[in-house]
């Protein structure tokens, strides 16, 4: 679950600015070569319209990371005596 939030949490994250990751700056430069009259991407132009969605993309991963990965209140079965007994069976660190 851990490694799976910090993967989505770094594409998610990386597509919210434009200097976010190197497609989004090669976006930005190709945009004004195959359309010349469009409007320039700016750095202002990239957050407001990527900013909000990563907000809701990050909601939405945390929300689906949660549900998969975090039981319900009571039905995990572990305590601290089970976790105590299994720590001294490991014995002495080396």
């Amino acid at each position: 679950g851990l490694a799976l939030g910090v993967a989505y949490s770094a594409n998610i994250g990386g597509i919210a600015t434009l200097t976010g990751t190197l497609p989004n700056l090669v976006f930005a430069g190709q945009m004004g070569v195959l359309f010349p009259d469009a409007p320039p991407v700016t750095f202002a132009s990239w957050c407001t319209f990527c900013l909000p969605l990563s907000c809701l993309m990050m909601a939405v991963c945390l929300f689906l990371l949660w549900s998969l990965f975090c039981p319900p209140e009571g039905t995990f079965k572990g305590d601290s005596a089970v976790l105590t007994a299994e720590v001294s069976a490991l014995g002495p660190m080396r």
